[in-house]
């Protein structure tokens, strides 16, 4: 009986201890695993920002120094915007453009038909209709919910007359 009891418990106490380093094993393999991923998920998020900020601003620098877009903004001349703005989306990789005048309300968008509803909660457009001559970062909208975008002040006759935002 001694020797019974002395087998089984030397079975329970070998089954304990490998149960107990497998689950430790097993948590530290999938830390490890789970780590990687993560630093990999950043990586690529970082990769995505860094792009997408880059072709942001340089559409957005380039398209607040165009006197046609400024003048048109002015006299909210839509057909010419729709012109210039088309132009615009068909010669860069950006997802879409909207067209604000120095109210925030909306002129013109690339992506919808929607107009005449106001996108001055969007910080990119308060900012830029306070003259912040860049604003880029994770904002939601009216017609995409949330997005990386970002928006100028478009200047006619040294006026903000309105905000280019894109993203």
């Amino acid at each position: 009986v001694r020797v019974a009891w002395l087998l089984v418990c030397s079975i329970v106490l070998v089954i304990v201890s490998l149960l107990y380093f497998t689950d430790r094993e097993l948590s530290e393999a999938f830390e490890r695993a789970s780590a990687k991923t993560m630093s990999a998920a950043t990586l690529a998020v970082k990769n995505i920002w860094e792009d997408h900020t880059e072709s942001t601003s340089a559409m957005l620098w380039q398209g607040s120094r165009r006197e046609d877009l400024a003048k048109s903004m002015a006299e909210k001349d839509i057909p010419t915007l729709r012109e210039i703005i088309s132009d615009m989306d068909a010669h860069s990789t950006i997802d879409f453009i909207t067209v604000s005048d120095s109210d925030g309300v909306v002129l013109l968008r690339s992506h919808a038909s929607r107009t005449g509803d106001s996108v001055k909660g969007q910080l990119n457009v308060r900012r830029s209709l306070e003259g912040v001559p860049l604003t880029i970062g994770v904002d939601g909208g009216t017609e995409i919910p949330l997005s990386i975008r970002g928006g100028v002040p478009v200047r006619y006759e040294g006026k903000i007359v309105g905000v280019l935002t894109a993203g």
